[in-house]
């Protein structure tokens, strides 16, 4: 009926007024649900907006699926020709679409005000773009994509596979059996967040098959740096790349004799093989995002509805739907909920004006990731190879950082944000150092829309009569003078009370052992008075002889 209705406006009004060409009525209802429940990266909005600009409106009905699929996510969606004059992505600073799909490869122009540089600013603003390209490629989208590191084959070219052709069932009847261009690509980039079905880590069954790419033409990452070739732009994620027998092919480098195509020896090129990308995904630091397909095809409803060998689906609706709704933020993005710091002994927990160095501080951010339209307390991923899951990092800069700790996820929250917010938190000691300091939590992975929380608060030195009384690093010192102190009392105590073992006896002491030694027995007196007078008579007859 949406498409009935759609079809019917566009009948009755000329080109020149098909500025709202597709707007229904029910569109108003959608948004009013559609107003609890969504949000982009900054905060939740009152209304999603959608530009679709096609070669003619009336092609809508090739892209019915995706289109379809588009009003149902975003309810107020724009359909409008490339060469209407009025369209216009900015209006006095402000965008005028959330998002933008471009589905004309070939077109030259997109009305009379767009240039390159007016999707740069769009971009630059916030706005999401998708580009889809074929081997038609006009130089106009050709010069956008290069604006963002991504260099596209010239048109005419091709992407070539042998092996997973789908030349058993051709999808151009005009071409006949000749559908080397026509093939099956299963080499998806493992990211949950971008493409959730095809993650190996998913806990689902259903897996994403191989999506079919054909009429398409393949893609390489500019060099930024002309002197280095490996300096791509850091900011492109490949998230479709061909296959190990897929290559490059020109225009120039192949001729055709018959049904039958000649490929010559200079046919191909530098990239071969996963080094050529059919889809990739830019992420600009103010979280924007752009997508660019090498196919337009893959959007169209014949693709859609192909089956491998007539009996297996192909991947193609679930692949485009995932990978708009990650460039049109509708998944694969958190937001910050609030964050917060104070002193470990406040129980108030209200931050303060200034901190003392040497603080204990505890900081908390309260995370919100958007599923299934509605905001979810955020998961940390879970490496594949290492099984351990990631860590959110808070850094206390000052030119340099000084504190690096990985935050925690922490119970305490609020019952009305519990079901809507994880709170990751720690306590740290703030170091002895003053001056101005940053609390940063900077988050950055594939996938996911960065984060990047700063608060500036100063350190103050301590105040004359707040330096601690003894401090922990003097206390050899301090010990030192005390083991000082003891030895010498203990020496001065020693040679003033002290008694001398080694010393030697004076005469006073001879006197007192003499008065002190015992009386003499009376036999040892006559013989010692019996010895004195033998001499005394020996000394008498001695002085008479002479």
């Amino acid at each position: 009926m949406l498409l009935l209705m759609l079809a019917s406006s566009f009948a009755s009004e000329d080109q020149n007024s098909q500025q709202a060409a597709v707007s229904s009525e029910n569109s108003k209802s959608k948004e009013e649900v559609a107003n609890n429940k969504v949000g982009t990266s900054a905060a939740t909005k009152k209304s999603l907006s959608l530009l679709i600009i096609l070669p003619d409106v009336h092609l809508y009905t090739e892209y019915s699926g995706i289109i379809e699929y588009l009003f149902d996510q975003h309810g107020d969606v724009d359909i409008k020709p490339y060469d209407m004059e009025d369209i216009e992505l900015v209006k006095h600073g402000e965008k005028l679409y959330d998002n933008v799909l471009i589905l004309c490869p070939k077109c030259k122009k997109y009305g009379d005000k767009l240039k390159v540089q007016s999707f740069i600013d769009y971009v630059n603003i916030g706005g999401n773009l998708i580009l889809a390209a074929d081997n038609r490629i006009s130089k106009f989208n050709r010069k956008l994509a290069h604006q963002f590191g991504v260099e596209f084959q010239n048109s005419g070219d091709k992407v070539i596979d042998f092996v997973e052709n789908a030349q058993s069932s051709p999808i151009d009847s005009s071409k006949g059996n000749d559908n080397k261009d026509i093939f099956y690509s299963s080499n998806f980039i493992n990211n949950k967040y971008i493409l959730p079905s095809a993650n190996t880590n998913s806990a689902s069954k259903k897996k994403l098959n191989p999506v079919l790419y054909g009429n398409g033409i393949g893609h390489i990452y500019r060099s930024m740096d002309k002197k280095e070739e490996d300096s791509v732009n850091p900011l492109l994620i490949p998230i479709l790349s061909g296959s190990k027998s897929s290559f490059l092919l020109s225009e120039n480098n192949y001729s055709r004799h018959g049904e039958n195509q000649v490929l010559r020896g200079d046919s191909l090129s530098t990239a071969a093989g996963s080094n050529i990308h059919l889809v990739s995904a830019f992420q600009a630091k103010n979280n924007a995002r752009v997508a660019f397909f090498g196919s337009l095809d893959m959007f169209s409803d014949k693709y859609f509805s192909h089956k491998i060998d007539g009996k297996t689906s192909v991947g193609n609706k679930e692949f485009t739907r995932e990978v708009t709704d990650w460039v049109f933020q509708k998944s694969g993005v958190v937001k910050v909920v609030s964050s917060n710091h104070h002193l470990t002994s406040d129980p108030s927990g209200k931050r303060p004006e200034h901190y003392r160095v040497g603080d204990q501080v505890t900081y908390s951010i309260l995370l919100s990731e958007l599923k299934n339209k509605t905001w979810v307390p955020f998961e940390l991923p879970i490496d594949s190879k290492s099984e351990k899951s990631d860590q959110v990092q808070l850094q206390i800069i000052m030119l340099d950082p000084y504190i690096r700790k990985n935050l925690v996820r922490s119970p305490e929250i609020s019952p009305s944000l519990s079901k809507s917010a994880a709170n990751y938190s720690i306590s740290v000691k703030l170091p002895q150092k003053y001056g101005v300091f940053k609390f940063n939590v900077d988050y950055r992975r594939p996938g996911l829309t960065f984060i990047d929380d700063l608060d500036v608060i100063a350190f103050h030195p301590l105040r004359h009569d707040e330096f601690p009384r003894f401090l922990s690093q003097a206390y050899p010192y301090y010990l030192s003078f005390i083991l000082l102190a003891v030895g010498f009392l203990l020496i001065t105590f020693i040679f003033l009370v002290g008694k001398s073992t080694s010393a030697t006896p004076t005469k006073a002491g001879t006197k007192d052992k003499q008065l002190k030694s015992p009386p003499a027995s009376s036999s040892s007196l006559s013989k010692a008075s019996a010895v004195s007078s033998s001499n005394d008579k020996s000394d008498s007859q001695v002085k008479k002889r002479n």
